[in-house]
C-alpha cells in the first residue's frame, strides 16, 4: 500500500522488495499477550455451499497481541536507498494485522547483533502483487513461509498468557 500511496507501480515494487533482507530492531519495552478471540469469517470451502455469499460464521481463534512502548528501527541494504526510502513515509503499518507507526527519519547505521530468534512469516521469494495483495477485496491463500526473525531483547518475565520483553536501546 505504501507503494500505491507514493505513486509507484505496486507490481514492480513487490518484485523488488521480495528479494531484500529487512532487519527490524525494536527498542523500548513490550508485552506479548496470548488470547482466544471470537472471530467472524466466511465459511470454509467444504460448507460454503450451504450459506449465502454474505454469510459469516462464528469461531474462536488464537491470537497474539503486542502492547509496545518504544520504536522500531528498520535496517535496509545500502542498494535500496534510491527506490525504498522515498516510499517509507507512506507506510504506516507493519505485519499482517497492522501495528501502526510513523516514519521518523533515515540515517546510516550498522544493524545490532541479535540475541533473540523467533519463527515468523515472510513473503515467499516468488511473491507477486496478485498473490500477496487483497487490495481488490478478494480473499487470498496464505502466503506464509517459515522465516527467522532475529532481534535484540531480554525476556524480563513470562507466564502462561504473556511474555514481557525489554528491547535494547543502542
Amino acid at each position: 500500500m505504501g507503494a500505491i500511496r507514493a505513486g509507484k507501480d505496486p507490481k514492480e515494487f513487490t518484485k523488488r522488495i521480495r528479494g531484500i533482507k529487512l532487519i527490524p530492531h525494536p527498542w523500548g519495552e513490550g508485552v506479548v499477550n496470548t488470547h482466544l478471540v471470537k472471530h467472524w469469517e466466511p465459511p470454509h470451502s467444504d460448507s460454503a455451499w450451504k450459506y449465502p455469499p454474505t454469510h459469516l460464521s462464528s469461531t474462536v481463534v488464537y491470537r497474539e497481541f503486542v502492547y509496545f512502548e518504544g520504536g522500531v528501527d528498520i535496517y535496509l541494504p545500502d542498494d535500496t536507498e534510491s527506490w525504498l526510502v522515498p516510499i517509507l513515509p507512506f507506510i504506516n503499518s507493519f505485519g499482517k494485522q497492522g501495528g501502526f507507526f510513523s516514519f521518523h527519519s533515515f540515517e546510516q547505521a550498522e544493524p545490532p547483533k541479535p540475541t533473540t530468534h523467533l519463527v515468523a512469516s515472510d513473503m515467499k521469494p516468488n511473491a507477486t502483487w496478485e498473490k500477496v495483495s487483497n487490495f481488490s477485496g478478494e480473499s487470498k491463500k496464505p502466503r506464509d513461509t517459515d522465516a527467522w526473525l532475529s532481534f535484540r531483547a531480554e525476556l524480563v518475565s513470562a507466564g502462561s498468557t504473556y511474555k514481557y520483553y525489554r528491547f535494547d536501546e543502542l
